[in-house]
C-alpha cells in the first residue's frame, strides 16, 4: 500500500522519516531495516539503500549475502559504481562457496560496464578514435576477471555467461573478429 504514495517524494520522505523514527525505539528490528532499504531504493538514493543493506546483512549474520543481493539490484539499476562497491564487499565477506561465482561475475561484468560509460564519456565511439593497444589496456581488468571464472568455475553458467562477455569485450571494445 505504501507504493501509492512512496512514488512521490514528498511521500517518500514522510515514510523514511517515520520508518526512521520506529527504528529509534526498535533498533533491531529486520523489517523495518528492509522497509528503509526498500524505501531508498524507491528514491534511487542507491547509496543510502547501500548503507542500510549493510545493516541487514549484520543483523542477519548472511555474511554477505544480504549485499549480494542488493548489488545484483543496483547493478539493474544501471547504477554500477555503487554496484561494483557492493560486489567488492560482498567478496570481501564470508561469501558461501556456492555464491562465490555470482559474486565474481557481477563484480567483473560492473567492471566492465563502469569502463563502458568512461569511454562514452570520453566519446570513444568509433575504432578510430584510439589505438588498438590503448583499447586493450582499457577492458583488460574486465577480460582477466572473466577469464579467471571460466578457469576456476568450468562448466558452470558463469564460465558460460564469462565466455560470451569475453567475446562481446573483443567485438565491441577492441573489433577484434578474430578473437
Amino acid at each position: 500500500r505504501m507504493a501509492t504514495y512512496s512514488w512521490k517524494p514528498d511521500g517518500r520522505d514522510a515514510a523514511i522519516a517515520t520508518v526512521r523514527n520506529a527504528m529509534s525505539s526498535h533498533p533491531d528490528d529486520l523489517r523495518l531495516h528492509e522497509l528503509l532499504g526498500w524505501l531508498y531504493m524507491e528514491g534511487k538514493d542507491f547509496q543510502q539503500a547501500y548503507d542500510v543493506y549493510r545493516t541487514i546483512d549484520k543483523l542477519t549474520k548472511a555474511n554477505g549475502v544480504a549485499i549480494l543481493g542488493f548489488a545484483d539490484r543496483v547493478f539493474r539499476e544501471r547504477v554500477y559504481d555503487v554496484a561494483a562497491a557492493a560486489y567488492g564487499e560482498a567478496l570481501g565477506s564470508a561469501l558461501p562457496p556456492q555464491r562465490l561465482p555470482q559474486a565474481r561475475y557481477g563484480a567483473a561484468c560492473a567492471a566492465k560496464e563502469l569502463q563502458v560509460v568512461r569511454d562514452s564519456s570520453q566519446g570513444f565511439s568509433s575504432p578510430g578514435l584510439r589505438p588498438a593497444s590503448e583499447s586493450r589496456t582499457r577492458y583488460a581488468g574486465a577480460l582477466a576477471a572473466f577469464a579467471s571464472i571460466v578457469e576456476e568455475y568450468p562448466s558452470t553458467e558463469f564460465a558460460a555467461r564469462s565466455l560470451y562477455q569475453i567475446a562481446m569485450i573483443h567485438l565491441r571494445q577492441h573489433y577484434d573478429l578474430d578473437q
